[in-house]
């Protein structure tokens, strides 16, 4: 773990006096586009179609709240609407491109062509976008031709075939014979005929973009069978052909599809409870009557079949009951057609066991998650018999108490005996115990359901650990139970490269409305923590603050924000465990009771909590590279009981929320036999001086 410290002079006692600025680890997202892709618009007139992507997280997951940039290449060719709203519940988020405006400036060209650039992180997309000039009767310039099918054509296939007839479009202009790219053309099947079953897609995908000539080809994949209607949109929308006919006609065996019965496993002799069952369609998944199939076993002896129907039936439905052999282990079962048509025969595996022996926990056990949220890990079990652990092996997970739900309630056991469920936590909190039952044994599983929100919350000076010592720009620390689940233990730490997060390990906090940004979330011993800066734009007075969770959970409280709120950063001393303020010499070195202070020296100390600076810094960022903020208010250092001269009050270096005091021992300090003297500080605020917690400082 690295943290932050004075670039100056760094020591590990600021580092460990400052401990919450931990590094937390950056992990790769991706965006993809999901519409609005190669339109075509007018001058100054919004395309059909707004510019929309989707962000996933590492984990493929939709990835909300978060801001992401659209930006146009070239603002004379159109511009993308100033407004990028955080991507929603299921990381989706748009903007609008809006046309050129020909009538302003010297363009020649029929047309203009941008590209929007998207941006989050290191993920990258491009958006390709035309606006086409109109000609005096307002019509575009940008035209297109339907080169293929020709109109009213009909296109006929077999299920799962590709047409040999193309759809083709070319996109030109009327004034010139050089075509445009990266048009978006694309065919879409009328569904208003309820008598019309027949599907159609482009090989390509749903977006075929026109290539340097200004072609676009979409090959017709044929689908369902049946007939229907389709019409081909260029642009976006921006012109639409009338509805092509298409037929799509019976294909040829090509796909066998186990539906149930496999992965069962039982004793030597015993009939399995579970016929397989299979679907025969053709290649384009259209189940297929009257074909004839063969089950066979692939390990010698391994099975036997009974009540055999090898010959499909109208739904392309095959089955078989299996009688086990007295080959143990996992055996195949091939299901073929007669005439050997279909390239790929379908494989069922069922497994001769051993005899049962037991039923073990490997893991899962007495988790913690929020109401209605899963718990982060599965259960797992373990099947064993006598010779080791059983494949195949039904096990059973039922909810024996609690509120929540298993996925699935049933499973087989891989080869190494194991079996899963995920469970979710049910509307209720408490404890949940789930029991995992195979062959007549039985194992539980005890979890707990906690509260969607934090609650028992107790806000704290982030330096001096005072309650309720909070001010704007301070750095403040809130205890609270039910902020992060028992799985996440230890601290989770924000960035210390640029500014701070608003979201750690799901966590996240507005302060007077305003977000605040997070050093770090903790959970160390059962204590929760979070750990942010109060924001400069908070105000002092009672404001509101809501603390969201993952999991979706929030709980809305007040706090009291004071004017100033001083705070020094203190560590303490092994040797005789006394709290000491946290300070450098001129020569960068620790000052401890075997390094004191010298008369005369000039002797930094942090602190948070000492309000506004000028010039000011935003909230959660370091200040400007080379400057040092000073700090608007009074300041009055202690030493011994006594004033001494401060030298200089900053917005520290390289920190956040954290104040630099420089101030100068006098020569005449009396130190006590042991080194060490009083020390503190006080701030003039509007109603009198704010003071400090009381430290101490070792002074020779």
């Amino acid at each position: 773990m690295r943290f932050t410290g004075i670039k100056r002079f760094a020591s590990p006692a600021i580092f460990s006096a400052i401990s919450f600025l931990a590094v937390a680890a950056a992990h790769a997202q991706t965006l993809t586009i999901i519409g609005g892709n190669g339109q075509i618009t007018g001058p100054s007139t919004p395309a059909l179609q707004a510019l929309a992507v989707q962000l996933l997280d590492a984990n493929g997951k939709p990835f909300p709240n978060q801001l992401v940039t659209f930006n146009d290449q070239n603002a004379v060719a159109g511009r993308v609407n100033g407004s990028f709203p955080p991507t929603d519940v299921n990381g989706i988020t748009s903007t609008q491109f809006v046309g050129a405006t020909f009538g302003s400036q010297v363009i020649t060209s029929p047309f203009l062509q941008t590209t929007v650039v998207v941006n989050y992180g290191n993920a990258v997309v491009t958006f390709f976008e035309t606006t086409s000039a109109t000609s005096s009767n307002g019509g575009l310039l940008v035209q297109s031709a339907l080169q293929s099918p020709l109109q009213g054509q009909t296109i006929t296939g077999q299920a799962g075939s590709a047409s040999i007839v193309p759809i083709k479009v070319l996109v030109g202009t009327l004034t010139s014979s050089a075509g445009i790219p990266n048009v978006a053309v694309s065919i879409s099947v009328d569904t208003s005929d309820v008598n019309a079953k027949g599907t159609l897609a482009c090989k390509e995908g749903p977006v075929v973009l026109t290539d340097a000539t200004g072609v676009a080809t979409c090959t017709p994949i044929f689908g369902k069978i049946g007939n229907g209607s389709f019409t081909v949109s260029v642009g976006g929308g921006a012109v639409v052909y009338i509805l092509n006919q298409f037929v799509v006609t019976v294909g040829p065996p090509g796909i066998i599809t186990i539906n149930s019965g496999d992965g069962q496993s039982g004793l030597p002799g015993r009939t399995l409870p579970l016929p397989i069952l299979a679907t025969v369609t053709d290649l384009a998944l259209n189940p297929l009557g009257g074909v004839q199939v063969v089950f066979e076993s692939v390990t010698p002896g391994g099975v036997t079949f009974t009540n055999t129907r090898n010959t499909s039936s109208a739904s392309g439905q095959v089955s078989t009951g299996v009688i086990l052999g007295n080959v143990s282990g996992p055996i195949q079962i091939r299901i073929r057609d007669a005439a050997n048509v279909i390239p790929n025969p379908a494989i069922a595996t069922v497994t001769v066991n051993n005899n049962v022996s037991g039923l073990s926990v490997i893991s899962g056990g007495g988790q913690t998650a929020f109401i209605n949220a899963p718990f982060a890990q599965p259960l797992i079990v373990q099947v064993n018999g006598t010779n080791g652990p059983v494949p195949s092996s039904i096990v059973t997970f039922t909810v024996t108490s609690g509120s929540a739900s298993l996925s699935p309630t049933t499973a087989l056991t891989g080869q190494d005996g194991r079996a899963s469920t995920t469970v979710t936590a049910g509307p209720s909190q408490g404890p949940i115990t789930v029991t995992a039952s195979a062959a007549g044994f039985t194992q539980t599983f005890n979890l707990t359901a906690n509260p969607p929100g934090p609650i028992n919350f107790s806000y704290l000076n982030g330096a001096s650990f005072e309650s309720g010592k909070i001010s704007p720009g301070s750095i403040l620390t809130i205890n609270a139970q039910g902020l992060v689940s028992g799985n996440t233990q230890g601290i989770v730490g924000g960035t210390l490269v640029g500014v701070l997060p608003y979201t750690v390990a799901g966590v996240s906090v507005l302060i007077d409305k305003i977000p605040a940004p997070i050093f770090y979330v903790g959970n160390q011993n059962g204590q929760q923590s979070v750990t942010v800066q109060v924001p400069f734009e908070a105000r002092p007075t009672t404001v509101s603050i809501t603390i969201s969770v993952a999991g979706g959970g929030s709980t809305d409280a007040f706090v009291t924000l004071l004017p100033l709120s001083p705070g020094i950063f203190e560590s303490v001393t092994p040797s005789d465990n006394r709290r000491r303020v946290v300070a450098l010499r001129p020569n960068g070195t620790v000052v401890t009771p075997a390094n004191p202070a010298a008369r005369g020296e000039n002797i930094r100390v942090y602190l948070t909590g000492l309000g506004s600076v000028s010039p000011s810094v935003p909230t959660g960022t370091f200040p400007p590279a080379g400057s040092d903020p000073v700090v608007t208010s009074n300041l009055v250092i202690g030493v011994n009981n006594n004033g001494v001269q401060l030298v200089q009050a900053i917005y520290a270096r390289n920190l956040i929320g954290v104040y630099e005091v420089t101030f100068t021992v006098p020569t005449d300090t009396v130190a006590f036999p042991s080194g060490t003297v009083n020390f503190s500080i006080a701030e003039l605020g509007q109603n009198g001086y704010v003071y400090s917690n009381p430290s101490a400082i070792s002074i020779q």
